[in-house]
């Protein structure tokens, strides 16, 4: 569990508190460094991540390699029926030019470019207080975990 205590150092919001309560967890139980999932509640804004969000440069570099040595294994994996049903790739961090080592008409240079490679599955508010919900998440988690593999994969070689 995410602390409730915000770092407001750097930023013009002063409020001590975050609004939401974040949960993360991977199979090493390392929090967020390493891929791993993310539930996020707030109201109006909850939603399921997966994958691994603002990895320091080796491993981002590890995860790139992976991206191109791998491709359709990748692309199988984004493009599945399963895991489009359910989340999609978040575009929230991405470079402007392509990353050092690849040229801009490289075909996987939408995915080369991110910068955190995060599944997101929106959730309503409701979806909380429904008795499936537990069966809804299990689900998802099912989905995605082919992303989580190969994202771990890419960071151990």
């Amino acid at each position: 569990m995410l602390r409730i205590y915000r770092d407001v150092r750097f930023s013009k919001n002063k409020d001590p508190y975050k609004n939401n309560f974040g949960i993360s967890f991977n199979i090493k139980g390392t929090g967020i460094h390493g891929p791993g999932y993310y539930l996020h509640l707030q109201p109006g804004e909850c939603f399921l991540g997966a994958g691994f969000w603002m990895p320091e440069a080796p491993v981002l570099k590890k995860i790139r390699e992976e991206i191109d040595y791998n491709a359709s294994e990748f692309l199988d994996i984004v493009h599945a029926k399963r895991f489009k049903s359910t989340f999609k790739l978040s575009t929230e961090d991405t470079l402007k030019n392509a990353p050092k080592g690849y040229e801009l008409d490289h075909p996987q240079i939408a995915f080369l470019k991110l910068k955190s490679f995060v599944a997101v599955y929106p959730l309503p508010d409701e979806a909380f207080l429904k008795s499936g919900i537990v069966d809804q998440l299990k689900t998802a988690f099912e989905g995605v975990y082919p992303f989580i593999l190969f994202l771990r994969n890419a960071v151990v070689q």
